[in-house]
């Protein structure tokens, strides 16, 4: 869908998560933007599914007290979400997540066309994270790289500005990029 903040903390499903949001997805027509109306919003912390994260978003089955997996049957190809959102905010805007901070885990998305748009004064902006500071983002539990999928139409901001990610401050060895 469409995600506009006029302050702060807007997502798609959730301004802010610390608990688990489950199998959610937005769609929209990604070749229809609404220009105006991203112009005239400039919040921080805007995600297409949500704006601020410290919980678990996606479609894998997790224990919520400790994020442990649950036996999973489906494949990997089976959980995906692929979702299209336009994405407008000033700082700390990503087409999943605005801000994913340490504890957070996000899994089983993937970005497809859609707009990413930070101001140009906006600093964080990323296809898939704006800004993240969780290893579960990019690694698994066993060491291995985790792949992400994004590819927005377009991804606009004034600094540290990403296809996939607009910042990153976690070092990981065997991270590599993904489509």
């Amino acid at each position: 869908g469409y995600v506009f903040a006029k302050d702060s903390y807007a997502g798609g499903i959730s301004g802010v998560n610390t608990g688990w949001i489950y199998n959610c997805d937005s769609k929209i027509d990604g070749s229809k933007i609404p220009t105006e109306l991203m112009q005239r919003f400039s919040g921080d912390y805007v995600g297409g599914i949500v704006g601020y994260n410290n919980g678990i978003i996606g479609n894998t089955l997790r224990d919520t007290k400790d994020k442990t997996l649950i036996i999973e049957t489906a494949s990997a190809d089976e959980r995906r979400i692929t979702i299209t959102s336009n994405i407008s905010g000033t700082s700390y805007v990503g087409g999943i997540v605005g801000y994913n901070d340490e504890q957070a885990v996000v899994e089983d998305y993937a970005v497809d066309g859609g707009f990413v748009r930070g101001t140009e004064q906006g600093c964080f902006v990323g296809g898939y994270v704006g800004f993240n500071a969780s290893l579960d983002l990019l690694q698994s539990g066993d060491g291995s790289a985790k792949s992400i999928e994004a590819s927005p139409s377009s991804v606009y901001g004034g600094c540290f500005v990403g296809g996939i990610l607009g910042g990153n401050i976690i070092n990981t060895s065997g991270y590599t990029a993904g489509t």
